[in-house]
């Protein structure tokens, strides 16, 4: 298994820890570094490739604005860089994250544990699995027999440590961290969720979903990149009969954001991101392909919402999977 390791960063500090500690981890994968600045300003070690705006710029020229700035969604890059490596598996984390003491998982690396979570298969029906049947190979009496395996093909992971939170709700839960027990469930079909984007694993045929939508420098809204990709891939994965799940491995999120500036930035696009969700959860896409269904849920999206930023993401969108090839 080749895998694609893709983390964004404004950081050097950060990163340098960052790739420190997941060096065990990675051995014999790609490591991509989506530097958010107009030049690359720090060396880091032998191995990873370094990107900044001006790869992108020179890259992809006048597409060059659908990989948004002052964001971690500038990470869109790399997933583009990693298309090129046709790897197994790509993994996108956060550079706070680091290695968690407590994965619950058979595995000791990092990487194959969300390797092995792509490779457990979800179901059809929209019934929950009360025995995380990735951690325990059974499910539970009364599961409906009628089920039909499907295909996994992304794996979120979750966080020991600082929690993924909004920012009024930091504010209001200073200090508080989480160890969550060892699970993995499907995401049941029909049901959307909030994907946070610090760790995550696909395999490279959802990647033209996994576009984390245009946010930071220039756009009217922040810090919903990843969830709002979040509502659109999921919506995909079910009317492809695609599985989603959730649980390990986890990560330790150490959080090196501000609670208060996180509130500020995000007070724009809360309103925004409760109207999205209730569009995408009613709507009816159609499409045999990834992109077709891509196409009618944003054409939906922009004529239920309106607007040039709903037109600039279905543009951007269109552009990445042709980019994608």
């Amino acid at each position: 298994m080749r895998a694609v390791i893709v983390v964004p960063t404004i950081r050097e500090a950060e990163i340098q820890k960052f790739l420190t500690l997941w060096a065990p981890h990675f051995q014999g994968h790609q490591v991509i570094v989506v530097e958010d600045n107009p030049e690359r300003s720090f060396a880091l070690p032998k191995g990873a490739r370094h990107v900044s705006w001006k790869e992108i710029d020179a890259d992809l020229g006048a597409d060059a604005n659908i990989i948004p700035r002052r964001t971690d969604a500038v990470r869109n890059y790399g997933f583009l860089l990693a298309a090129r490596e046709r790897p197994d598996m790509i993994l996108t984390l956060d550079d706070d994250c680091y290695p968690s003491d407590a994965q619950g998982t058979p595995e000791s690396n990092f990487v194959e544990a969300h390797w092995r979570l792509l490779n457990t298969p979800g179901t059809d029906l929209a019934v929950l699995d009360t025995m995380f049947s990735a951690v325990l190979p059974v499910r539970p009496r009364g599961y409906p027999k009628a089920a039909r395996e499907t295909r996994t093909v992304v794996n979120h992971g979750l966080w020991n440590g600082v929690p993924d939170l909004d920012g009024e709700t930091q504010l209001k839960n200073e200090g508080m961290r989480v160890t969550f027990p060892p699970h993995s469930l499907q995401v049941p079909p029909g049901v959307l969720f909030p994907m946070c984007g610090m760790n995550l694993s696909f395999r490279p045929e959802a990647l033209p979903l996994v576009y984390y939508l245009p946010c930071g420098q220039g756009q009217p809204y922040h810090r919903f990149a990843d969830i709002w990709c979040g509502w659109v891939l999921k919506k995909v994965c079910d009317h492809l009969g695609w599985s989603v799940r959730t649980g390990v491995p986890f990560v330790f999120h150490s959080r090196a954001s501000n609670a208060a500036k996180n509130a500020e930035l995000e007070s724009h696009g809360m309103g925004m991101n409760d109207r999205l969700w209730s569009l995408v959860e009613k709507m009816e896409i159609t499409g045999g392909t990834v992109r077709e269904c891509l196409d009618s849920l944003y054409r939906q999206v922009t004529d239920g919402i309106g607007g040039d930023y709903w037109a600039h993401c279905s543009r951007s969108a269109r552009i990445f999977c042709d980019r994608l090839g």
